[in-house]
């Protein structure tokens, strides 16, 4: 009963002040909210990117290995991979440099 006296006794002034500061609070709210969100959306595709660029030099190994013929490829003094003096690049864009000696 007292609660509800406490209530009707406000003047508008204090009751405004009252409704602006819980809107701010809920703003404030919102915005760590949005940034976590965004903190842990981040970290969910730096993860999705990893696992395709994994996949990608997996198929990229695969192709490379088809198109030299199943030949091993080196590395060479460089320290670059190559297949008999051409890069790996070269043999995988042009399949035919791939049987050329």
């Amino acid at each position: 009963m007292r609660a509800l006296s406490l209530l009707s006794n406000l003047k508008i002034r204090t009751s405004l002040i009252l409704v602006l500061a819980f809107f701010l609070f809920m703003v404030f709210t919102g915005a760590v909210l949005g940034v976590f969100s965004m903190h842990g959306n981040n970290r969910a595709l730096t993860q999705v990117a990893q696992n395709q660029r994994a996949g990608a030099l997996i198929g990229e190994a695969g192709s490379v290995l088809k198109f030299s013929g199943g030949e091993v490829i080196e590395a060479g003094s460089s320290g670059a991979l190559s297949h008999e003096g051409r890069s790996p690049a070269l043999v995988h864009s042009f399949p035919s440099l791939a049987g050329q000696a």
